[in-house]
């Protein structure tokens, strides 16, 4: 389980405790490793993302049972929020096309 402090430390589960800095860095090569991934190897960006995701999760030592939880729960907030947007816009393209572009 990771717990998040007051000094904005992040506490692994085996007790250690990782600074700002640390993950500042490891974000920072992780982001890198995103563009390498899309621009070099011409990898999808979902793919890419993931794949930074589970880097990110390894180095800081993130529990192997909680990896897939977490990815899990991000995917599902980012999809629950689009599913609302794109849900809209074809509810008013819809809408639109049966008015014929009357509105104004």
């Amino acid at each position: 389980m990771v717990n998040y402090c007051a000094a904005c430390t992040l506490e692994i589960h085996v007790g250690v405790s990782v600074g700002n800095t640390f993950l500042i860095v490891v974000f920072a090569i992780d982001l890198l490793l995103v563009i390498v991934l899309i621009l070099k190897a011409r990898c999808h960006a979902s793919i890419a993302l993931l794949l930074a995701a589970l880097a990110m999760a390894v180095v800081t030592r993130t529990p192997l049972s909680d990896i897939i939880g977490i990815i899990a729960e991000g995917v599902a907030s980012i999809l629950g929020s689009l599913t609302l947007t794109i849900g809209l816009g074809l509810s008013w393209g819809k809408v639109s096309k049966s008015l014929e572009g009357r509105i104004r």
